[in-house]
């Protein structure tokens, strides 16, 4: 009676997973990851494309794998801004080509110095979705207009790095502010007021995220000393003062310095 019992139960649980797998009818596999065509965008672009006062347009480069033959690639574009961006609906690669560029055209409602979100991406079947890589089938873009300009020619000189290098000076009348764009590290600009005599204002007096973190304390942060910035006329050489900190505390005081050598 007891092997009767197990035989039973055995045979009733095998009916209810069979009854569980068996029912839900509207089950749809996944899609098959792509084993041939890899699409995407190339390493190459910038992902914070700036443009001047007069332009309206920039370009992404789009690579594939697979060149044997022409194909058309659409192209799955979102921005939270109505009207601001012209994108190609498709990426149109001819016969024997990996790479091609296309044009996107902002329009004149762009306000000058905000930033408007553009997210492009590739679809699904076009890619490799779970290949390890460094380039991928998605860009978060972040577009501005602005109307900085060259203005002067130099040597940067930076005693807390101990280095010296060729820099430009730039100048927005919009903003009537000073820029040196990326001063120590990529991304993190540095910006200033001038009368166009001794007296400078760096930042508004407020620390400068530099951009370098240091092994140890991590970010290092450059505060101005507003009475050692100022610019003389005879020598031609801005002098930038700073304490230079960390989350630890001050490194000390050191001074920049940028003489002209080039107006534009």
């Amino acid at each position: 009676m007891k092997l009767f019992n197990r035989y039973f139960l055995l045979a009733v649980a095998s009916c209810c997973i069979f009854t569980a797998c068996s029912n839900n009818d509207d089950y749809v596999s996944g899609s098959a990851a792509n084993s041939g065509e890899n699409v995407y965008f190339a390493a190459s672009n910038e992902s914070s494309p700036v443009l001047a006062t007069d332009e309206n347009t920039f370009s992404i480069t789009v690579e594939r794998s697979n060149g044997t033959a022409a194909e058309s690639i659409p192209l799955i574009v979102a921005t939270p801004h109505d009207s601001i961006f012209t994108v190609p609906a498709t990426v149109d690669f001819a016969s024997g080509e990996t790479s091609k560029t296309i044009t996107i055209t902002a329009s004149a409602k762009m306000q000058m110095f905000k930033k408007y979100a553009l997210s492009l991406a590739i679809p699904e079947a076009y890619t490799h979705q779970y290949a390890e890589t460094e380039v991928y089938p998605r860009m978060e873009l972040s577009v501005l207009k602005e109307d900085y300009q060259p203005y002067a020619n130099g040597t940067y000189t930076c005693e807390f790095f101990g280095d010296s290098w060729e820099a430009e000076l730039e100048y927005s009348p919009i903003l009537n502010l000073y820029r040196f764009s990326g001063c120590w590290m990529p991304g993190y600009d540095v910006t200033f007021t001038w009368d166009g005599g001794a007296s400078i204002t760096v930042n508004g007096g407020e620390a400068i995220t530099t951009g370098y973190v240091h092994s140890r304390y991590g970010m290092v942060s450059a505060t101005p000393i507003k009475d050692e910035c100022g610019y003389d006329t005879d020598s031609k050489l801005f002098t930038f003062g700073y304490t230079w900190t960390v989350s630890a505390g001050p490194f000390g005081d050191y001074a920049d310095y940028f003489e002209i050598t080039e107006m534009h």
